[in-house]
């Protein structure tokens, strides 16, 4: 009889909180919520959407805390996504499932409290970036999703404070205002670009194809410096991405992103490269790669990285490089004394190799080189 109690305890618990989701609600009157209370629109709002309700005693009681699992049947929920009860499992656990299929960073606590950092780290997911700590609520302030606790600062968010049942509805509700979708978002396995951080909402959802495109290309840029022998030191961080609006021409239909490469020797730090790729605006696709080389010994295993990240085949790529004579060419240049190029098409690829010879400090110094190699979909 104790057993049955406690189940009993626990499942009106649940129903209190999320209560039915087949059916319209109406807007209710709390005794503890008034209307100048500050989450009362956000509390109608769950009300009138069956994502939660009140207790028998006309309260909401919008300050208790909010446990893990609760959040995350609240959160699928409001994304309307319907699941059904697992035999022999825990309540929440197709809830757990969807948030899993869409890489969200949850705990697994279930019955813990979740922290004010952990639903950030989770909203952010949601909107199919991936941030964690610090970084997430700054995301969620900078994109409006939150105000803060005490004030809308990094500090003043209250990252290690605990959910109210007030803040959780709040918080997805301003999700699901921003983006006008109940579409949840697959939040990628690696770290968003930094750049998103502080990025325009506009330039931010102009194309989302794009994200998973510079990805890509990193990847295979840096899988080539790999085939070349290059160790990590050398490989490109998509998180450390920044961006521009246009770059070539003032053409309004490029986004352009950058990231440069230091390596760090026994004594000191050199410079190695730039890199640059540009997405086309509409498409997202990747329209351009380029590289600024300053390291000389490296000139050739980045050129070829370069037509690699662009080609995305190893064979094809190589069959290009040598086919163009890059390295050679390469090799000759570095010898001359003046500025040249060396431009090679492959059926929609165009690459050029660009050398400049740039005097030091006055006239009269020593020259150094730089080595700038573009490929391109013509």
């Amino acid at each position: 009889m104790k057993f049955t109690r406690v189940v009993m305890s626990i499942i009106l618990l649940v129903a209190v909180f999320f209560g039915a989701s087949s059916t319209s609600a109406q807007s209710k009157t709390f005794k503890d919520v008034d209307a100048s209370f500050w989450g009362y629109e956000a509390i109608q709002w769950g009300i009138e959407q069956n994502i939660v309700k009140g207790y028998d005693d006309d309260t909401f009681r919008p300050d208790r805390i909010v446990s893990e699992e609760e959040f995350i049947v609240l959160l699928v929920r409001a994304f309307g996504i319907t699941v059904s009860p697992l035999e022999n499992q825990r309540w929440s656990a197709p809830y757990y499932i969807v948030a899993r299929q869409h890489n969200l960073p949850v705990l697994s606590t279930y019955i813990a409290p979740i922290n004010r950092q952990n639903v950030a780290e989770i909203i952010v997911g949601t909107r199919g970036v991936n941030f964690m700590g610090n970084d997430a609520i700054a995301y969620m302030l900078n994109k409006g999703l939150s105000k803060g606790k005490s004030s809308a600062t990094v500090e003043g968010y209250e990252g290690q404070g605990m959910l109210t049942r007030a803040e959780a509805v709040a918080f997805i509700k301003n999700v699901l205002d921003k983006t006008g979708s109940k579409t949840m978002g697959v939040r990628p396995q690696e770290k968003s670009p930094n750049f998103l951080l502080t990025q325009t909402e506009e330039l931010q959802i102009t194309n989302p194809k794009a994200i998973e495109a510079l990805h890509q290309t990193i990847r295979y840029f840096n899988d080539g410096l790999k085939q070349t022998g290059l160790d990590s030191s050398y490989y490109a961080g998509f998180e450390t991405l920044t961006f521009t609006e246009n770059l070539y021409n003032g053409d309004s239909n490029s986004k352009v992103y950058n990231t440069s490469k230091s390596v760090k020797d026994s004594s000191s730090v050199k410079f190695v490269y730039s890199l640059t790729i540009t997405t086309n605006a509409q498409s997202g696709e990747i329209d351009r790669v380029s590289v600024w080389v300053h390291d000389q010994e490296r000139v050739k295993d980045i050129v070829l990285s370069t037509i690699y990240a662009l080609m995305q085949d190893a064979e094809k790529s190589k069959q290009f490089y040598e086919k163009s004579q890059f390295s050679s060419s390469i090799d000759s240049e570095l010898k001359a004394s003046e500025n040249k190029s060396i431009s090679a098409t492959e059926g929609p690829y165009k690459a050029t190799y660009f050398l400049m010879k740039i005097r030091e400090v006055s006239k009269g110094g020593p020259s150094t080189s730089v080595h700038t190699f573009e490929m391109k979909k013509v």
